[in-house]
C-alpha cells in the first residue's frame, strides 16, 4: 500500500506540474495597437479575372543588391472589376518583404503604378501580385530579373542629344544607361542605381521640378553630377539651384586637358591600376565561387565569367597627347575642390553638395572618334574625383562589407529598466533550498512523517516557482516593442531632412500588426549579404520561397506594417526617409585658424541638447550639454583631430561625448545606442572630399518634434527605446586680418604615385619618396604655406605613424626640389613659407615632394597634411 501511495503522489505531482506549466506558457498578451491573427495572406492561388500584365524595372533590365529599384506594373484588366492590393516582392534567402499599395482597376480598363523597393538579395526574382480585398492572390507573375553586385563597375546614366560623341565613357570598368526626359526618374531611388549622371548638349529645361529635385537629391545623398557646357551651357546649366557663376562668356581655344609627358605617364599607370583592381577582384570572385560550389555540392551558374582582358593594354597603347579645339565658357562653381587647369582656362571643377560632388567641365563634352586619347583623360578625371560616398559603396558592394553595422548596434541594445533586480532571486532560491533540504528533513524525521515528502516536496516547488514568477511579472515583456534611431540634418533652406531606423520585436511568434495613422514611405532595413559573400545561409536551390515576413501596407490614408513568422524577440528592421520645414534655431559664431577653436553656441530650439560636439575642419570638440536658451563656448573642450574614419573607430572622445567614462564594456544602454549612432554619422561626416562641418548633438524633451510624425505615431503605439539626434551645417571664420585660412591643401589634389588610400583610409606612403601635385583654385591669392604640428597629430596611433622627414617644393626657375620643412625642427616662425614666387605657377599649381628615411617600419606612415593662407576676397 505504501508504494501505491508514492506513485498515487508522484502522478498527483506531475499533473500538477503540466497544469502550472501551461498556464505559465499562457500568459502572452497581445499590445495595445498590436492585432494577433491566424489568417495567411498569402495562401492558395486563385485566379478570379483575367489580367494582361506587363512589368519594367531599373535602368536596361539591371539592378544591384542593396539599393533601390524603381519599376512599374501595367495591367489590363479583362474580367471584373478589382479592389485590394498590389505587391511587390523580391524574395531573399533569409527574410522577406512585400510591399502592398492600394490598387483598384475596373472591368475593361488599363492602370498603371510605380514602385520603389530596396533589393535585398541576389535571388534574381521579382514577384508582382495581385491580392483582393478577402486575402486570395488572384495574380502572380514571376520576373528574372539581373542583380548585379559582382564587377566593380561604374554605373553611368548619360543625359544627350548626341550619346554617341560621349563613347569613351563607355569601358571595361564602366555601364553605360541612355536617358531621356522619359525615363528619368522623378525622385531620387529611382536614381540609386547609378553612381554618375552625365548630362551634355541635353536641354535641362524641360526636366519637371520633380526630376530636377530628384537629382539633386540624389547628389546630395551620394551621387556624382557631370555637367558639360561650352557652346551648350545654357541648355546644360538651366534649372538647377546648385551655385555658380556663369558670365555667358565664350573663348575658342586649343587644349590639351592639361595633359603633357609626365601627366600622360600617370595616366596611363591609373588605367593599369583600375585593371589591376580589377584583376585582382576577379581573383577573389574566382575563388570564392569555387569555395561555394565546393562546401554546398552544387554549381553557382549566375556570376560572372571574368575572361582575361586586353583592354586596358589596348587603351593604353593608343594613348597620347591630342590638342583639340574647345569653346570654353566662362562658368565656375562657388566652392571649387578640384581643378583642371590649363593656359589660364579653368576646363573642369569639382565642388561637394551634400555627400555628392558636382563636376563641371567648360567645355562640350562631346568627342570625335579620332579624339579617343583626350576623351579617355576626361573620362579617367571623372572617375578620379567621383565622390567619396560612391567610392565607398562601390567597394561595400563587391567586398561584402555592410555599412548600417552601427545602426542595428544602436537598435540592439535595449533599456535596462526592465530588467529584474538578481539579488532578490537569489535570496528566494536561498530560502527555497533552505526550507527544502535541512528544515524539510529534519521536521519530518522527527515527527516520524518521511512519507510526506512527495506531498511537501512539489507543493514547496509549486509555491516558490509561482512566488518568483509573480515578483517578475511586473518586469515581463508580453507586448512588442520599438527601438529606434531619429536623425535630423538641417539644410540652409531651413528643411530637415528626416530619417528614422526602427526595429519592431514581439515575445511571441505569431502574426503581429501596427496601424499607423498617414502614408509613410517605409522600407525594410536588411542586413542580409549579397548571396556571394553570406557564407551562413544556403544558396538558390531553385526554389524561391514566396511567404513574407513582413508586409508593408501603403493605403490611402494610412500604413500598416505586418510581422509573421518571426521567431519570439527577433527584430525586423525598417527605414524611412522624410522631408519637411523646420527652422534651425540653432546660433553659432565660430572661428578656427590653425589653433583653438573659439567662439560661441546658442540653443535657441525648445528642446535640450546633450551629448553634443563639433566637426571642424576635422577636428572633433566635446560641448556636452547645451541646454534649451542657454549658450556655451568652444574653447578650453576637450578635442581631438579625427580626419579619418580609421580614426575615429578607436577614438576615445568618443566614448567620451556619448557618455562613457572608460571601457565601452562598462557603458550602460543609452551611452552605447549614443555611441553607435555618433560612429554612423560620422561615417559620413568625416569626409575627406567635403569642407562642410557640423554640430551634432542629442534631442531631450522635444514637444515640437513629437507632436507628429512617424516617430511620434510609433513610440504612442508601443513601449519604446532610441535615440534621436540632430545633425546641422555651421558656418566657421577662417578669416584672421586680411588672410584666410584654409585647413587642408589634401582637398586639391590632383595627381599622386607612392601612396595608397581607401574612399576612407588616411594617405599611406607605401615610398620613402612621394610626389604629389596640388591645384588650388585658381581665384586664389595664396600668401602663404603653413606646416601645423597640431593638424598632423592623430590621437589614435596604434596603426599608423605620423610623417616624420621633409616637405619640398618644386622651383619653377631651377627645376629642383626646395626644402619647405622638416617635420621635427622649426625653420621659420610659425613653420609658414611666404615667399611662394617660385613654387606656385600662374594657373595656382604647386607640386610637393615628401621624403622619409623609415623604409623599415613597422606602421605604415600617414602622408603629412599642409595648410595655406590666401587674401580675403
Amino acid at each position: 500500500m505504501k508504494g501505491l501511495s508514492q506513485r498515487k503522489w508522484k502522478l498527483i505531482f506531475i499533473i500538477l506540474l503540466c497544469i502550472f506549466i501551461f498556464a505559465f506558457l499562457g500568459d502572452s498578451k497581445t499590445a495595445s495597437g498590436i492585432h494577433a491573427s491566424a489568417k495567411e495572406i498569402m495562401g492558395a492561388q486563385e485566379m478570379t479575372g483575367d489580367f494582361s500584365i506587363n512589368i519594367s524595372y531599373g535602368y536596361s533590365g539591371i539592378a544591384k543588391f542593396g539599393r533601390y529599384m524603381s519599376g512599374k506594373v501595367n495591367l489590363y484588366n479583362q474580367g471584373e472589376d478589382f479592389s485590394g492590393w498590389l505587391q511587390v516582392m523580391t524574395p531573399t534567402t533569409q527574410e522577406n518583404a512585400a510591399y502592398r499599395q492600394t490598387f483598384q482597376i475596373e472591368a475593361g480598363a488599363i492602370e498603371e503604378a510605380q514602385f520603389d523597393i530596396p533589393v535585398m538579395d541576389d535571388t534574381g526574382i521579382l514577384l508582382v501580385s495581385l491580392v483582393n480585398d478577402k486575402g486570395k492572390t488572384v495574380v502572380e507573375y514571376q520576373l528574372p530579373i539581373t542583380v548585379d553586385n559582382y564587377q566593380k563597375q561604374v554605373n553611368i546614366g548619360i543625359l544627350s542629344n548626341r550619346s554617341e560623341d560621349l563613347y569613351y565613357f563607355d569601358t571595361e570598368i564602366t555601364r553605360i544607361f541612355y536617358l531621356d526626359n522619359n525615363n528619368l526618374a522623378d525622385d531620387y531611388m529611382g536614381l540609386d542605381l547609378l553612381d554618375i549622371i552625365v548630362i551634355n548638349d541635353y536641354e535641362t529645361k524641360n526636366f519637371s521640378p520633380k526630376q530636377i529635385s530628384a537629382i539633386e537629391q540624389w547628389v546630395a545623398k551620394g551621387g556624382t553630377l557631370v555637367l558639360g557646357t561650352g557652346e551648350n551651357g545654357d541648355k546644360t546649366l538651366t534649372g538647377w539651384s546648385i551655385p555658380l557663376n556663369n558670365s555667358g562668356k565664350l573663348t575658342t581655344t586649343s587644349t590639351s586637358f592639361g595633359l603633357n609627358e609626365e601627366r600622360l605617364d600617370r595616366l596611363k599607370q591609373k588605367i593599369i591600376s583600375y585593371d589591376e583592381e580589377r584583376k585582382s577582384f576577379s581573383k577573389m570572385l574566382e575563388e570564392r565561387k569555387n569555395s561555394i560550389n565546393s562546401a554546398y555540392s552544387q554549381t553557382i551558374d549566375y556570376l560572372y565569367d571574368y575572361a582575361p582582358s586586353d583592354w586596358a593594354q589596348n587603351l593604353i597603347d593608343n594613348l597620347r597627347i591630342q590638342r583639340i579645339e574647345k569653346k570654353i565658357l566662362d562658368v565656375t562653381l562657388n566652392e571649387t575642390m578640384q581643378t583642371v587647369v590649363e593656359a589660364g582656362n579653368s576646363l573642369m571643377e569639382s565642388s561637394p553638395l551634400g555627400l555628392g560632388m558636382v563636376q563641371l567641365f567648360t567645355f562640350d563634352l562631346g568627342m570625335t572618334e579620332n579624339q579617343s586619347s583626350f576623351g579617355t583623360a576626361v573620362a579617367v578625371e571623372v572617375l578620379q574625383n567621383m565622390s567619396q560616398t560612391k567610392q565607398r559603396q562601390l567597394t561595400d558592394e563587391v567586398y561584402g562589407k555592410y555599412t548600417n553595422y552601427n545602426i542595428y548596434t544602436s537598435m540592439s541594445y535595449t533599456d535596462m529598466e526592465n530588467i529584474p533586480k538578481i539579488s532578490g532571486y537569489i535570496i528566494m532560491i536561498g530560502i527555497y533550498l533552505l526550507t527544502l533540504s535541512p528544515i524539510l528533513y529534519l521536521a519530518l524525521k522527527k515527527l516520524d512523517k518521511r512519507n510526506l515528502i512527495w506531498i511537501i516536496v512539489p507543493v514547496l516547488a509549486a509555491t516558490f516557482t509561482l512566488i518568483i514568477y509573480m515578483a517578475g511579472s511586473g518586469t515581463r515583456i508580453k507586448e512588442p516593442y520599438i527601438g529606434y534611431v531619429q536623425l535630423l540634418e538641417f539644410n540652409e533652406k531651413d528643411q530637415v531632412e528626416e530619417n528614422v531606423y526602427f526595429s519592431l520585436t514581439a515575445p511571441y511568434n505569431h502574426q503581429y500588426s501596427i496601424t499607423l495613422d498617414g502614408q509613410y514611405p517605409i522600407y525594410q532595413l536588411s542586413d542580409s549579404s549579397s548571396l556571394l559573400f553570406n557564407s551562413g545561409y544556403p544558396y538558390r536551390t531553385g526554389i524561391i520561397d514566396t511567404e513574407y515576413t513582413t508586409a508593408i501596407y501603403y493605403g490611402k490614408e494610412t500604413t500598416k506594417l505586418e510581422v509573421q513568422n518571426k521567431p519570439a524577440f527577433s527584430p525586423t528592421y525598417y527605414t524611412s526617409e522624410n522631408s519637411y520645414p523646420m527652422d534651425n534655431k540653432l546660433i553659432t559664431d565660430l572661428s578656427y585658424t590653425g589653433d583653438e577653436i573659439t567662439g560661441k553656441i546658442t540653443n535657441k530650439f525648445d528642446f535640450d541638447l546633450t551629448n553634443s560636439m563639433l566637426l571642424i575642419d576635422g577636428n572633433v570638440v566635446d560641448l556636452g550639454k547645451l541646454p534649451r536658451g542657454f549658450s556655451i563656448l568652444a574653447e578650453g573642450k576637450d578635442s581631438e583631430l579625427l580626419v579619418y574614419e580609421d580614426l575615429f573607430n578607436n577614438s576615445t572622445i568618443i566614448n567620451q561625448i556619448a557618455g562613457g567614462t572608460g571601457n565601452e564594456t562598462t557603458n550602460n544602454a543609452e551611452v552605447n545606442r549614443k555611441l553607435s549612432v555618433l560612429r554612423y554619422i560620422l561615417e559620413s561626416k568625416i569626409n575627406k572630399n567635403s569642407a562642410v562641418n557640423y554640430f551634432i548633438g542629442f534631442m531631450k524633451d522635444s514637444p515640437t518634434v513629437e507632436e507628429d510624425g512617424l516617430t511620434a505615431q510609433l513610440t504612442s503605439n508601443l513601449d519604446s527605446y532610441g535615440t534621436r539626434a540632430v545633425i546641422i551645417p555651421i558656418q566657421v571664420d577662417h578669416i584672421k586680418g586680411d588672410a584666410e585660412f584654409v585647413p587642408s591643401i589634401q582637398l586639391y589634389s590632383a595627381n599622386g604615385n607612392g601612396f595608397e588610400t581607401g574612399s576612407f583610409q588616411a594617405p599611406v606612403m607605401i615610398d620613402s619618396d612621394v610626389t604629389m601635385e596640388y591645384q588650388l583654385p585658381v581665384s586664389d591669392t595664396i600668401t602663404a604655406l603653413e606646416y601645423l604640428p597640431e593638424r598632423n597629430q592623430y590621437g589614435q596611433k596604434d596603426y599608423w605613424a605620423e610623417f616624420e622627414g621633409d616637405i619640398c617644393a618644386l622651383n619653377l626657375e631651377t627645376g629642383n626640389f626646395d626644402l619647405l620643412f622638416h617635420t621635427k625642427e622649426q625653420l621659420l616662425p610659425q613653420n609658414q613659407i611666404t615667399d611662394l614666387a617660385n613654387y606656385i605657377n600662374q594657373q595656382n599649381q604647386i607640386t610637393l615632394r615628401y621624403v622619409t628615411k623609415q623604409d623599415n617600419r613597422e606602421k605604415p606612415m600617414v602622408m603629412p597634411d599642409l595648410s595655406y593662407w590666401k587674401e580675403v576676397k
